[in-house]
This record gives structure tokens, C-alpha cells and sequence, in this order.
């Protein structure tokens, strides 16, 4: 039942997250305005089922990010050796698979379990309320207030025992 499914956003951005998934019937989303990186070295990320994200793209983000779910995909142990973790989605550019961040983020245990959802059209992304344009968005400064800079898609993780097959 989709209201009984945790799910964990860690980064909060404008708490819009919360609203849409509510929307769609995910009503036990955890989407709180913290520092992620301070709750994980202080080992204070709370219990969820499943990580749904879409980071900010600048900056060490993503590649912290993956580091963060290639530990939790894989700390239950293994089964029949694959990773028996946490499964996560990760709305992420298309580029970031040829990064050496990624190897170097992920076990090579999860990066082989790893699979992509690509969406049928582009995404856009509407920046938040408080980004000005002078701050960071070319978008906001040209004019609009979407934007598409480049594809992007999901980078999906779940474990082989949570598959279920028809």
C-alpha cells in the first residue's frame, strides 16, 4: 500500500517533494530542511524503505549521494552473494554513469545492480523560490521559469529479493 511505503528524500530544497508525493497517495515521506551530510557522520539518517532524490547537481552532491546509497544498498549483507539493501531512485544528469566519481562511489556489487528508467520526454526543472537570478539560475535570468540543461533520468538500485516477477 503506497501509504505505508517510507520514503526518505534527504535533500529538502524547497519541501515541494513532500506535497507531490502526497498527491499521489505516498503520504509517509520523510523530507526534512537538515544537513544530510551532518545526520550521516553523526549516524542520525532516519528509517525508510526506499530513497527517492533528486539531488542538487553542483558541487561533491552526487557523488556524496552515491556513496551514501552504495553503503546502505549493501549493509544488510548479501544473499546468494548480491546485495540484500536498501533500494533507492536517483534523479540524476546522464553523464554521471561516465564519471570517475561513480566507480569510485559505488561497490561494484551495487553498480552492477544498478538500472536506468528513462522518461519518454526531457524533464524540466523549475528552480526553487529563493534561487535569484544572479545567484544561479540561467533560466530565471533569461526569462523563464523551467528549464531543461541536459537529460537526465533515474538510477535505480533494489535489491534481487525486493524484485518481484510476474
Amino acid at each position: 500500500k503506497r501509504s505505508n511505503l517510507i520514503i526518505y528524500d534527504p535533500y529538502y530544497c524547497d519541501g515541494g517533494v513532500k506535497k507531490k508525493l502526497n498527491s499521489y497517495g505516498f503520504t509517509s515521506v520523510i523530507n526534512r530542511n537538515r544537513d544530510f551530510y551532518e545526520d550521516i557522520q553523526k549516524k542520525q539518517t532516519p528509517e525508510y524503505d526506499v530513497l527517492v532524490t533528486n539531488p542538487p547537481y553542483s558541487g561533491v552532491h552526487m557523488e556524496k549521494l552515491l556513496e551514501f546509497c552504495s553503503e546502505i544498498a549493501s549493509r544488510s549483507g548479501s544473499v546468494s552473494g548480491s546485495v540484500s539493501g536498501k533500494p533507492f531512485l536517483l534523479l540524476l544528469p546522464h553523464f554521471v554513469y561516465t564519471k570517475d566519481y561513480y566507480s569510485r562511489a559505488l561497490s561494484s556489487k551495487v553498480s552492477s545492480d544498478i538500472f536506468f528508467l528513462v522518461p519518454e520526454i526531457r524533464y524540466s526543472y523549475f528552480p526553487p523560490a529563493w534561487v535569484e537570478a544572479k545567484t544561479g539560475s540561467k533560466a530565471i535570468e533569461q526569462g523563464r521559469i523551467k528549464t531543461a540543461p541536459f537529460p537526465s533520468f533515474w538510477y535505480a538500485f533494489a535489491p534481487s529479493k525486493q524484485i518481484i516477477y510476474p
